[in-house]
């Protein structure tokens, strides 16, 4: 039987996990991502859906890190930063979500970026401790709000 441990515990230990998240896929120019990381963060069955593009690009945990890989030794992304601005956690028992505002930034194929967009994390309490089970997030585009967390609505 799994120990059951108060909704403050279970809340600190998916901010742990979603700081872990972010950081495994950020990295400064000249060092390395950690995709790795990412393995202790999700299930072994996890999905990672990107619709920020005008196609969905749906993958699995080792899908994710082997296209990311790929992009980073070919020299088309030199520097990644995402980070959590904001968020709203529901948890029911041994599930939850989390709904996170994120602005990230980075250099893919020497062109800087940055922009701010939504993030929708699954967690599940496995027999191991939870676990993140999918995430899906979207760029804001102008005009579009950031669901009820108190950021800006348009870029300026």
């Amino acid at each position: 039987m799994r120990e059951q441990h108060s909704a403050a515990e279970v809340r600190r230990v998916l901010d742990r996990t979603i700081v872990a998240f972010f950081r495994a896929v950020s990295f400064e120019p000249g060092l390395p991502p950690a995709y790795e990381r990412l393995r202790e963060l999700f299930i072994a069955r996890g999905l990672l859906i990107n619709n920020t593009g005008s196609s969905t690009e749906i993958s699995d945990l080792e899908q994710f890190i082997g296209i990311r890989q790929a992009r980073f030794r070919a020299g088309e992304v030199t520097h990644y930063r995402v980070e959590e601005v904001s968020e709203t956690t529901a948890i029911f028992g041994n599930v939850a979500h989390r709904a996170s505002v994120f602005k990230r930034s980075g250099t893919r194929d020497n062109k800087t970026f940055e922009t701010r967009g939504m993030i929708f994390t699954q967690f599940v309490r496995t027999p191991g401790g939870w676990l993140m089970s999918a995430a899906a997030w979207d760029d804001q585009r102008r005009g579009q709000v950031l669901s009820g967390h108190a950021e800006p609505t348009e870029f300026g």
